[in-house]
């Protein structure tokens, strides 16, 4: 279990804030999800937004 979650969800916040994901046509992605563990990354993404 992640002992970190307020850590993390402040991490994501400020990745939020300054990144957005958009579809080829140039609008925004309703929601995604940035991974990086040391030099690699990856996304996933959603047509409609997480529950939060």
């Amino acid at each position: 279990m992640d002992n970190h979650v307020e850590e993390w969800e402040a991490a994501y916040g400020k990745v939020r804030a300054a990144v957005t994901l958009k579809y080829p046509d140039g609008g925004e992605v309703p929601e995604f999800l940035l991974h990086i563990d040391k030099g690699e990354a990856w996304w996933r993404w959603s047509d409609e937004a997480f529950d939060h």
